[in-house]
């Protein structure tokens, strides 16, 4: 019944929330690929991002009936557009010019989400009560519902949130055959670790640690039985040795190949990605990126798309095309402080605590044994490191999201055994439960924006960040700001590609050259970035040495013009 209770919570956060925010930047295009794939067979939409989550977001909108798809033709005959291009172009004939109503089927795509975060959800929570017992995978549960950021991403119709699960199951099934080795939990492994590669391109962070755990598991089960090597025909040895490794590996690729519907004579050109820029750079994290990709384009290995995103993915992870911003600054390669410094301030401090304990009393706990160990401990450690070295398109706490339910379960160990039969340690963890619980209400719906108590909430945290967090979600919130207040004309820059007209608001385009009377709203995303469209750059310049009159949850900033183009504040 608990769990029950809590995956109902869940579920009625996330769907609420979803309803509530306007489509944001990236979900047109994540949508457009589900389409194609579904409605037209067409995987070579699925250059960016692999097709598992997309597709499975398109799905619920096989229960629109009057859904209207490009004609076939049309579709098939726009596969020589470059890949950006073509899924632009796909996305505005879908969600604009064929469907006006794109808020039905953005709402529709995200209950896919919502479902996967579900399951997730489940996942936690038999997790945890396998190793701690019921009392610990309640907990878990408690701790992944409410969290702000797994809702925030719950909520959207993009790859994430669906990545995380199936990079935990993958990483929960290898856990399985590290402590029990054997033909079902290989095959298991093998098949999840193929599905997570089919839920985003990230995921291949996985292969290099599924090696490492097999090699940390064999020589522990050595110390129990010596005579075992890795050539060795007995039980452990036979499924944790190199031929094992080498058995995950083509069962994955086998799943790989299948998802991408045993794709064959379809070649893509690598030769543009190595005279980028980025190849010749110097630093260590594109010297390995570019051997990488010479290698991908080497192998002929079908199919040819996937390893053709892995590939583009390495070369956007050294430089973001547009020009990132963090604690005052704008740069398109990132900080190496970028990743420790958000999850400080994105994650919510009464799990800080929570963290921290389990760490300061780990003697206390019920000892986790070495194989559960290897996955809970250093497989967010693994994740964390590497993004922190390697990814330098830092756009979100959404490229740490994995690790987060890893978290739960390890910290859902502080309420097992005897820890907290004292009166004094339960009264601390009642309070944390209740700040974490009080925290996650108070930011409902506005989950993307949320940071932590330390910098101030959503008013000190978009100060340090914004390109995760300022997403386009706000546009419904300035359309109903919008009719309350009567900002008639609204002069108005689209931050997403989809039309905001669909989610209630009445604008005209923003231009400031010279500045019409009436209500000038920009996104604080284009007010932090240095951006290249001169109209926009006129209106910032004109508009921003003077306070907006309203802030739309403080990532869309409003201004009031009056007739003698001076902007008039009355305060926020």
């Amino acid at each position: 019944m608990g769990a029950a209770f809590l995956l109902s919570l869940h579920f009625l956060l996330a769907y609420t929330s979803s309803s509530r925010n306007s489509v944001v930047a990236d979900e047109p295009f994540h949508l457009a690929r589900g389409v194609g794939e579904l409605f037209f067979r067409d995987l070579s939409f699925g250059v960016s991002h692999p097709p598992l989550i997309n597709f499975i977001n398109a799905l619920p909108l096989l229960t629109i009936r009057d859904l209207k798809l490009p004609p076939r033709d049309l579709v098939l005959g726009s596969r020589g557009l470059d890949s950006s291009d073509r899924r632009k172009y796909f996305a505005d004939l879908l969600l604009e010019k064929l469907n006006p109503d794109a808020k039905k089927l953005i709402e529709r795509a995200r209950i896919a989400t919502i479902a996967l975060s579900i399951i997730l959800g489940l996942l936690v929570f038999l997790w945890a009560k396998k190793i701690y017992g019921p009392g610990s995978g309640l907990f878990a549960l408690f701790l992944y519902s409410l969290d702000p950021n797994i809702l925030a991403h719950a909520s959207l119709a993009t790859n994430d949130l669906g990545a995380a699960l199936f990079i935990c199951l993958a990483l929960y099934f290898l856990a399985r055959l590290l402590k029990s080795p054997n033909a079902i939990n290989l095959f298991l492994a093998a098949f999840f670790l193929g599905l997570a590669q089919l839920s985003k391109h990230s995921a291949i962070l996985l292969y290099p640690f599924y090696l490492l755990a097999l090699f940390a598991a064999f020589h522990r089960w050595r110390k129990e039985k010596p005579e075992l090597s890795w050539i060795s025909l007995k039980p452990p040895s036979v499924f944790l040795n190199l031929w094992s490794f080498a058995i995950i590996l083509a069962g994955s690729l086998i799943v790989i190949w299948a998802g991408y519907g045993f794709e064959t004579g379809i070649n893509w050109n690598f030769r543009p990605l190595f005279s980028s820029d980025i190849c010749g750079f110097g630093r260590m994290s594109s010297s390995v990126k570019c051997a990488a990709i010479w290698l991908l384009s080497v192998i002929p290995l079908p199919p040819r798309t996937f390893y053709y995103g892995i590939a583009r993915t390495l070369i956007l992870s050294e430089q973001h095309e547009n020009l990132l911003y963090f604690m005052g600054k704008n740069s398109q390669t990132g900080w190496f402080y970028y990743y420790p410094v958000l999850f400080l301030v994105k994650t919510p401090l009464s799990l800080l605590a929570l963290l921290g304990l389990r760490i300061a009393w780990r003697k206390k706990i019920k000892s986790i044994d070495y194989f559960t160990s290897l996955i809970l401990v250093w497989a967010p450690i693994w994740f964390a490191a590497v993004f922190i070295a390697l990814n330098r398109k830092e756009i979100g706490i959404r490229h740490l999201l994995m690790i987060y339910p890893l978290i739960f379960v390890f910290v859902s160990g502080l309420v097992s055994g005897e820890l907290f039969a004292g009166r004094s340690k339960r009264i601390l963890l009642g309070v944390l439960v209740v700040w974490l619980l009080a925290s996650s209400l108070a930011n409902w719906p506005r989950y993307l924006t949320y940071f932590n108590e330390a910098v101030g909430g959503r008013r000190g945290g978009l100060k340090i960040s914004v390109v995760g967090e300022d997403w386009g979600q706000d546009v419904s919130a300035l359309s109903s700001l919008q009719k309350k207040h009567n900002l008639y004309p609204l002069f108005y820059q689209p931050y997403i590609s989809t039309n905001p007209k669909s989610w209630g608001l009445e604008y005209e385009n923003l231009n400031c050259s010279p500045a019409r009377p009436g209500y000038y709203a920009i996104h604080l995303t284009q007010l932090k970035r240095k951006v290249r469209s001169e109209g926009l750059i006129d209106c910032i310049n004109l508009l921003k040495p003077y306070p907006p009159r309203y802030k739309v949850n403080g990532t869309i900033w409003v201004w009031k013009v009056g007739e003698d183009s001076i902007p008039q504040s009355s305060g926020n």
